[in-house]
């Protein structure tokens, strides 16, 4: 607790073996939101590769997880949150499994909603963790996604 009896933000990641199970617990009492991303693996089909069997995470998890504390802490200071929950798989996550879960908690939803989104877009595009897509006849590694504004809008 700080010297004004404020809690301050808690930050928790985690790179973690899959599948991902959904945290139960929700944000602390001074919250009045919480968004939860949950990104999982889609059922496709690629017209050279047939279905997609699954996706392979691999990183390097002491640089990963570093990266991930580090854009936890960027948005706590850029937007009024009380906490930031991430875990992100490595390993091979099946379709319908979820591959990661970001949890803000926030005062407000318009905080808790910037700082999820924002927190999403960066790090697919930022943390060293790679995807791998595991097809019916082979394996392609993913080209990644280009970074949005993500929710930054007048709050950049």
């Amino acid at each position: 607790m700080t010297a004004d009896g404020v809690m301050p933000a808690s930050i928790e990641v985690a790179i973690i073996e899959a599948p991902l199970l959904l945290p139960e617990e929700a944000g602390p009492a001074t919250s009045g939101a919480v968004c939860r991303f949950v990104g999982q693996t889609r059922a496709q089909r690629d017209s050279e590769h047939g279905a997609l069997v699954a996706l392979e995470y691999h990183c390097y998890q002491d640089m990963a997880e570093s990266e991930l504390h580090r854009l936890a802490a960027v948005a706590i200071e850029r937007w009024e949150i009380d906490g930031v929950r991430v875990h992100h798989a490595k390993g091979s996550v099946a379709i319908g499994e979820a591959s990661v879960i970001i949890d803000v908690m926030a005062p407000h939803r318009e905080s808790a909603f910037l700082a999820c989104r924002w927190l999403i877009d960066t790090i697919k595009h930022d943390v060293p963790i790679w995807k791998q897509e595991r097809w019916e006849d082979g394996a392609t590694w993913s080209k990644g996604e280009p970074l949005s504004d993500g929710g930054r809008g007048s709050e950049a």
